[in-house]
Protein backbone atom coordinates (compact mmCIF):
# COMPACT_ATOMS: atom_id res chain seq x y z
CA UNK A 1 0.00 0.00 0.00
CA UNK A 2 0.97 3.66 -0.07
CA UNK A 3 1.18 6.43 2.51
CA UNK A 4 0.79 9.94 1.13
CA UNK A 5 2.41 12.67 3.18
CA UNK A 6 0.09 15.23 4.76
CA UNK A 7 1.59 18.67 5.30
CA UNK A 8 -1.20 20.90 6.62
CA UNK A 9 -2.61 20.58 10.11
CA UNK A 10 -4.57 23.86 10.13
CA UNK A 11 -7.68 24.84 8.22
CA UNK A 12 -6.77 26.06 4.74
CA UNK A 13 -8.70 29.29 5.23
CA UNK A 14 -6.22 30.33 7.92
CA UNK A 15 -3.18 30.14 5.66
CA UNK A 16 -4.44 30.52 2.10
CA UNK A 17 -2.52 33.06 0.06
CA UNK A 18 -0.04 33.63 2.88
CA UNK A 19 2.96 31.86 1.36
CA UNK A 20 6.08 33.56 2.60
CA UNK A 21 4.25 36.13 4.74
CA UNK A 22 3.53 34.57 8.14
CA UNK A 23 6.56 34.22 10.40
CA UNK A 24 7.55 30.86 11.90
CA UNK A 25 5.04 29.13 9.66
CA UNK A 26 5.53 26.61 6.86
CA UNK A 27 5.47 28.40 3.53
CA UNK A 28 3.09 27.11 0.87
CA UNK A 29 2.71 27.95 -2.78
CA UNK A 30 -0.84 28.05 -4.17
CA UNK A 31 0.07 28.69 -7.80
CA UNK A 32 1.98 25.54 -8.71
CA UNK A 33 -0.88 23.04 -8.63
CA UNK A 34 -3.71 23.01 -11.14
CA UNK A 35 -6.27 21.91 -8.54
CA UNK A 36 -5.31 24.72 -6.17
CA UNK A 37 -3.92 22.53 -3.41
CA UNK A 38 -1.02 24.10 -1.50
CA UNK A 39 2.53 22.95 -2.19
CA UNK A 40 5.29 22.95 0.45
CA UNK A 41 8.02 25.40 -0.56
CA UNK A 42 11.70 24.99 0.31
CA UNK A 43 14.03 27.87 -0.49
CA UNK A 44 17.73 28.80 -0.57
CA UNK A 45 19.63 30.96 1.92
CA UNK A 46 18.74 34.64 1.62
CA UNK A 47 19.22 37.87 3.63
CA UNK A 48 16.85 40.85 3.66
CA UNK A 49 19.23 43.81 3.54
CA UNK A 50 16.56 46.34 4.56
CA UNK A 51 17.02 46.82 8.32
CA UNK A 52 13.38 47.83 8.86
CA UNK A 53 11.09 46.05 6.46
CA UNK A 54 7.73 47.33 7.74
CA UNK A 55 8.26 50.59 9.68
CA UNK A 56 8.54 53.14 6.89
CA UNK A 57 8.20 56.28 9.04
CA UNK A 58 11.51 55.71 10.84
CA UNK A 59 15.15 56.04 9.81
CA UNK A 60 16.88 54.68 7.75
CA UNK A 61 13.83 55.18 5.54
CA UNK A 62 13.52 58.66 4.04
CA UNK A 63 10.39 60.33 2.71
CA UNK A 64 10.21 62.89 -0.07
CA UNK A 65 6.80 64.39 -0.78
CA UNK A 66 5.01 61.70 1.25
CA UNK A 67 3.98 60.98 4.83
CA UNK A 68 3.57 57.56 6.43
CA UNK A 69 0.64 56.39 8.51
CA UNK A 70 1.91 53.34 10.38
CA UNK A 71 -0.36 50.34 11.07
CA UNK A 72 -3.07 51.83 8.91
CA UNK A 73 -4.44 48.70 7.21
CA UNK A 74 -4.49 44.91 7.28
CA UNK A 75 -1.47 43.41 5.51
CA UNK A 76 -1.22 40.08 3.66
CA UNK A 77 -0.31 38.35 6.93
CA UNK A 78 -3.74 39.23 8.41
CA UNK A 79 -2.49 41.78 10.95
CA UNK A 80 -3.07 45.51 11.00
CA UNK A 81 0.55 46.33 10.25
CA UNK A 82 0.48 47.76 6.72
CA UNK A 83 1.33 51.42 6.18
CA UNK A 84 -0.45 54.09 4.19
CA UNK A 85 1.98 56.07 2.04
CA UNK A 86 0.22 59.40 1.50
CA UNK A 87 1.14 62.22 -0.84
CA UNK A 88 1.93 65.68 0.39
CA UNK A 89 0.34 68.58 -1.47
CA UNK A 90 3.54 69.52 -3.26
CA UNK A 91 4.48 69.62 -6.92
CA UNK A 92 7.47 67.32 -7.16
CA UNK A 93 8.70 63.87 -6.11
CA UNK A 94 6.59 61.50 -4.02
CA UNK A 95 8.61 58.52 -2.79
CA UNK A 96 9.99 56.39 0.03
CA UNK A 97 13.76 55.96 -0.09
CA UNK A 98 16.31 53.66 1.49
CA UNK A 99 20.07 54.18 1.27
CA UNK A 100 22.26 51.08 1.21
CA UNK A 101 25.49 49.78 -0.25
CA UNK A 102 25.34 47.44 -3.23
CA UNK A 103 28.31 45.67 -4.81
CA UNK A 104 29.26 45.83 -8.45
CA UNK A 105 28.59 42.63 -10.37
CA UNK A 106 26.09 41.22 -7.88
CA UNK A 107 22.45 40.60 -8.78
CA UNK A 108 19.76 41.92 -6.44
CA UNK A 109 16.00 41.52 -6.24
CA UNK A 110 13.88 44.20 -4.56
CA UNK A 111 10.27 43.48 -3.59
CA UNK A 112 7.40 45.03 -1.65
CA UNK A 113 3.74 44.23 -1.01
CA UNK A 114 1.51 47.04 -2.27
CA UNK A 115 -2.20 47.71 -2.54
CA UNK A 116 -4.21 50.28 -4.44
CA UNK A 117 -5.83 53.13 -2.50
CA UNK A 118 -6.56 56.44 -4.23
CA UNK A 119 -3.43 55.90 -6.32
CA UNK A 120 -2.80 52.63 -8.14
CA UNK A 121 0.78 52.80 -9.45
CA UNK A 122 4.03 52.15 -7.59
CA UNK A 123 7.37 52.67 -9.29
CA UNK A 124 10.72 51.05 -8.43
CA UNK A 125 13.72 53.28 -9.17
CA UNK A 126 17.27 52.19 -8.32
CA UNK A 127 19.93 54.86 -7.99
CA UNK A 128 22.03 55.72 -11.05
CA UNK A 129 24.99 55.19 -8.71
CA UNK A 130 24.10 51.48 -8.72
CA UNK A 131 22.90 50.97 -12.30
CA UNK A 132 22.30 53.13 -15.37
CA UNK A 133 18.95 54.97 -15.36
CA UNK A 134 16.19 52.37 -15.00
CA UNK A 135 12.76 51.85 -13.47
CA UNK A 136 9.68 49.63 -13.40
CA UNK A 137 6.03 50.61 -12.94
CA UNK A 138 3.43 48.31 -11.37
CA UNK A 139 -0.32 48.79 -11.82
CA UNK A 140 -2.07 47.79 -8.60
CA UNK A 141 -5.54 48.12 -10.11
CA UNK A 142 -5.14 45.05 -12.32
CA UNK A 143 -1.90 43.38 -11.16
CA UNK A 144 0.17 44.16 -14.25
CA UNK A 145 3.67 45.41 -14.95
CA UNK A 146 3.62 48.78 -16.70
CA UNK A 147 6.48 50.50 -18.49
CA UNK A 148 10.09 49.72 -17.64
CA UNK A 149 13.45 51.12 -18.64
CA UNK A 150 17.05 49.99 -18.38
CA UNK A 151 18.44 46.54 -17.71
CA UNK A 152 15.88 45.29 -15.17
CA UNK A 153 13.36 42.47 -14.90
CA UNK A 154 10.01 43.16 -13.24
CA UNK A 155 7.20 40.89 -12.04
CA UNK A 156 4.03 41.13 -9.97
CA UNK A 157 2.29 38.41 -7.94
CA UNK A 158 -1.26 38.36 -6.58
CA UNK A 159 -1.43 37.90 -2.81
CA UNK A 160 -5.20 38.04 -2.32
CA UNK A 161 -7.48 40.84 -1.13
CA UNK A 162 -6.05 43.23 -3.79
CA UNK A 163 -2.51 42.95 -2.40
CA UNK A 164 0.31 42.39 -4.87
CA UNK A 165 3.96 41.61 -4.39
CA UNK A 166 5.97 43.65 -6.86
CA UNK A 167 9.60 42.76 -7.56
CA UNK A 168 12.50 44.00 -9.68
CA UNK A 169 15.78 42.23 -10.42
CA UNK A 170 18.93 43.99 -11.62
CA UNK A 171 22.72 43.65 -11.51
CA UNK A 172 24.67 46.48 -9.90
CA UNK A 173 27.29 47.95 -12.23
CA UNK A 174 29.09 49.92 -9.52
CA UNK A 175 29.82 49.58 -5.83
CA UNK A 176 28.23 52.50 -4.03
CA UNK A 177 25.98 53.58 -1.18
CA UNK A 178 22.90 55.21 -2.67
CA UNK A 179 19.11 55.37 -2.42
CA UNK A 180 16.60 52.94 -3.85
CA UNK A 181 13.24 54.72 -4.28
CA UNK A 182 9.64 53.51 -4.22
CA UNK A 183 7.62 56.21 -6.01
CA UNK A 184 3.89 56.82 -6.12
CA UNK A 185 2.96 57.57 -9.71
CA UNK A 186 -0.20 58.66 -11.50
CA UNK A 187 0.07 56.33 -14.52
CA UNK A 188 1.75 53.01 -15.29
CA UNK A 189 3.55 54.66 -18.21
CA UNK A 190 5.24 57.27 -16.01
CA UNK A 191 8.88 58.02 -16.73
CA UNK A 192 11.52 57.29 -14.12
CA UNK A 193 11.14 59.71 -11.21
CA UNK A 194 8.24 61.58 -12.80
CA UNK A 195 6.99 64.51 -10.72
CA UNK A 196 3.43 65.77 -10.33
CA UNK A 197 1.15 67.86 -8.13
CA UNK A 198 0.36 65.83 -5.03
CA UNK A 199 -2.93 65.65 -3.17
CA UNK A 200 -3.03 64.96 0.57
CA UNK A 201 -6.08 62.73 0.06
CA UNK A 202 -4.21 60.31 -2.23
CA UNK A 203 -1.92 57.41 -1.49
CA UNK A 204 -1.23 53.66 -1.61
CA UNK A 205 -0.76 50.91 0.99
CA UNK A 206 2.60 49.16 1.49
CA UNK A 207 4.06 46.36 3.59
CA UNK A 208 7.08 44.08 3.74
CA UNK A 209 9.95 45.60 1.76
CA UNK A 210 12.83 43.29 0.90
CA UNK A 211 16.11 43.47 -1.01
CA UNK A 212 18.12 40.30 -1.34
CA UNK A 213 21.09 39.10 -3.30
CA UNK A 214 19.79 36.70 -5.94
CA UNK A 215 17.98 36.51 -9.29
CA UNK A 216 14.41 36.22 -7.96
CA UNK A 217 12.35 37.12 -4.89
CA UNK A 218 12.09 34.52 -2.16
CA UNK A 219 9.45 34.54 0.55
CA UNK A 220 9.34 37.53 2.83
CA UNK A 221 11.93 37.86 5.64
CA UNK A 222 10.77 40.47 8.21
CA UNK A 223 13.39 42.73 9.80
CA UNK A 224 13.08 44.86 12.94
CA UNK A 225 16.23 46.98 13.17
CA UNK A 226 18.88 44.89 11.44
CA UNK A 227 19.15 42.67 8.39
CA UNK A 228 17.87 39.13 8.83
CA UNK A 229 18.54 35.84 7.07
CA UNK A 230 16.73 32.61 6.32
CA UNK A 231 18.84 29.46 6.19
CA UNK A 232 18.76 27.26 3.12
CA UNK A 233 16.22 24.49 3.54
CA UNK A 234 16.57 20.83 2.76
CA UNK A 235 15.18 17.60 4.15
CA UNK A 236 17.86 15.14 5.15
CA UNK A 237 15.71 12.34 6.51
CA UNK A 238 12.84 10.31 5.19
CA UNK A 239 11.20 10.76 8.58
CA UNK A 240 10.79 14.43 7.64
CA UNK A 241 8.18 13.22 5.18
CA UNK A 242 6.67 10.67 7.59
CA UNK A 243 7.85 7.81 5.42
CA UNK A 244 8.44 4.97 7.87
CA UNK A 245 11.50 3.29 6.36
CA UNK A 246 14.32 1.60 8.19
CA UNK A 247 17.61 3.47 8.10
CA UNK A 248 19.31 0.32 6.87
CA UNK A 249 17.11 -0.61 3.95
CA UNK A 250 16.82 -4.38 3.89
CA UNK A 251 13.40 -4.61 2.25
CA UNK A 252 12.18 -3.58 -1.19
CA UNK A 253 10.58 -0.17 -1.46
CA UNK A 254 9.33 2.28 -4.06
CA UNK A 255 9.34 5.99 -3.33
CA UNK A 256 7.20 8.35 -5.42
CA UNK A 257 8.05 12.05 -5.26
CA UNK A 258 6.17 14.75 -7.15
CA UNK A 259 8.23 17.92 -7.02
CA UNK A 260 9.55 20.82 -9.06
CA UNK A 261 13.06 22.15 -8.59
CA UNK A 262 13.79 25.44 -10.30
CA UNK A 263 15.73 28.68 -10.08
CA UNK A 264 18.98 26.98 -9.19
CA UNK A 265 21.44 29.85 -8.91
CA UNK A 266 24.45 28.21 -10.48
CA UNK A 267 24.95 26.26 -13.65
CA UNK A 268 27.07 23.54 -12.05
CA UNK A 269 25.32 20.35 -11.03
CA UNK A 270 26.04 20.55 -7.29
CA UNK A 271 22.59 20.63 -5.70
CA UNK A 272 21.61 17.09 -4.79
CA UNK A 273 18.04 16.09 -5.59
CA UNK A 274 18.48 12.49 -4.43
CA UNK A 275 21.27 10.78 -2.55
CA UNK A 276 21.34 7.09 -1.68
CA UNK A 277 24.23 5.88 0.48
CA UNK A 278 25.64 2.40 1.01
CA UNK A 279 25.63 0.87 4.46
CA UNK A 280 29.12 0.49 5.88
CA UNK A 281 31.28 3.03 4.08
CA UNK A 282 28.55 5.69 3.59
CA UNK A 283 29.56 6.05 -0.06
CA UNK A 284 27.17 7.10 -2.80
CA UNK A 285 25.15 4.30 -4.31
CA UNK A 286 23.26 6.79 -6.46
CA UNK A 287 23.31 10.56 -6.73
CA UNK A 288 21.10 12.85 -8.84
CA UNK A 289 22.07 16.50 -9.01
CA UNK A 290 20.14 19.56 -10.07
CA UNK A 291 21.24 22.27 -12.46
CA UNK A 292 20.32 25.79 -13.50
CA UNK A 293 17.26 25.78 -15.73
CA UNK A 294 14.72 28.50 -14.81
CA UNK A 295 12.32 27.22 -17.49
CA UNK A 296 12.44 23.62 -16.31
CA UNK A 297 9.14 21.75 -16.42
CA UNK A 298 7.76 20.13 -13.26
CA UNK A 299 9.58 16.89 -12.55
CA UNK A 300 8.04 13.77 -11.09
CA UNK A 301 10.55 11.26 -9.75
CA UNK A 302 9.98 7.67 -8.77
CA UNK A 303 12.89 6.24 -6.84
CA UNK A 304 12.75 2.47 -6.69
CA UNK A 305 14.79 1.10 -3.83
CA UNK A 306 15.06 -2.63 -4.38
CA UNK A 307 16.65 -5.30 -2.28
CA UNK A 308 20.41 -5.61 -2.09
CA UNK A 309 20.66 -7.94 -5.07
CA UNK A 310 18.91 -5.60 -7.50
CA UNK A 311 19.78 -1.98 -6.69
CA UNK A 312 18.07 1.30 -7.56
CA UNK A 313 16.28 2.72 -10.59
CA UNK A 314 14.95 6.25 -11.01
CA UNK A 315 12.17 7.05 -13.50
CA UNK A 316 11.26 10.63 -14.43
CA UNK A 317 8.10 12.02 -16.06
CA UNK A 318 6.99 8.72 -17.55
CA UNK A 319 10.16 8.08 -19.58
CA UNK A 320 10.53 4.36 -20.25
CA UNK A 321 14.31 4.61 -19.84
CA UNK A 322 15.50 5.10 -16.25
CA UNK A 323 17.11 8.49 -15.66
CA UNK A 324 19.66 6.79 -13.47
CA UNK A 325 20.23 3.36 -12.01
CA UNK A 326 22.64 1.52 -9.77
CA UNK A 327 22.55 -2.25 -9.93
CA UNK A 328 24.44 -4.76 -7.85
CA UNK A 329 24.70 -6.22 -4.39
CA UNK A 330 24.89 -3.79 -1.50
CA UNK A 331 22.96 -2.83 1.62
CA UNK A 332 21.39 0.63 1.63
CA UNK A 333 22.05 2.81 4.66
CA UNK A 334 19.72 5.73 3.87
CA UNK A 335 18.05 7.73 1.15
CA UNK A 336 18.09 11.54 1.31
CA UNK A 337 15.82 13.92 -0.59
CA UNK A 338 16.95 17.45 -1.47
CA UNK A 339 20.23 17.26 0.38
CA UNK A 340 21.50 20.46 -1.19
CA UNK A 341 25.14 19.72 -0.51
CA UNK A 342 25.16 21.97 2.57
CA UNK A 343 24.72 25.13 0.48
CA UNK A 344 21.21 24.95 -0.86
CA UNK A 345 20.67 27.06 -3.98
CA UNK A 346 17.33 25.81 -5.23
CA UNK A 347 13.69 26.71 -4.78
CA UNK A 348 11.76 23.48 -4.44
CA UNK A 349 8.01 22.91 -4.55
CA UNK A 350 6.96 19.57 -3.07
CA UNK A 351 3.55 18.34 -4.21
CA UNK A 352 3.46 14.90 -2.62
CA UNK A 353 5.51 11.93 -1.45
CA UNK A 354 4.38 8.32 -1.32
CA UNK A 355 6.13 5.19 -0.10
CA UNK A 356 5.32 1.63 -1.15
CA UNK A 357 6.43 -1.40 0.85
CA UNK A 358 7.23 -3.25 -2.33
CA UNK A 359 9.21 -2.77 -5.50
CA UNK A 360 6.88 -1.77 -8.29
CA UNK A 361 7.55 -3.09 -11.77
CA UNK A 362 9.23 -0.84 -14.28
CA UNK A 363 5.93 -0.30 -16.08
CA UNK A 364 4.13 0.59 -12.84
CA UNK A 365 6.82 3.16 -12.10
CA UNK A 366 6.53 4.59 -15.60
CA UNK A 367 2.75 4.84 -15.29
CA UNK A 368 3.02 6.47 -11.86
CA UNK A 369 5.32 9.22 -13.12
CA UNK A 370 3.51 9.99 -16.37
CA UNK A 371 2.38 13.61 -16.27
Amino acid sequence: GSATTTYIDTDESEIAHCAGVLEDHPRYDYTGNVNGDPVLMLEPFRTNLFDLSEVFYRSPWTRDGVTVQNKNATSPDGSKNASRIQEQGTNGDHFLGYSLELTSGKTYTVSIFAKEAERSVIQFSPSVSHIASSHANFDLSDGSVGSTSGDVTASIEDHHDDWYRCSMTFTATATATATFAFYIQTTDSAARGATYQGNTSNGILAYGAQIEEGPYATSYIPTYGSSASRSGEAHNSLSSFRCKLAKTLTKSYTLFVDLKVDNLERDRNFDDIFVARRHGDNSYALRIEGYHDPNQNPTTYTMRVFDASVGIKVFVNGDSTPMSQTLGTFSMKEVIFLEGGGNVRSKTLIHSIQAYNEALTDQEAIDLTTL
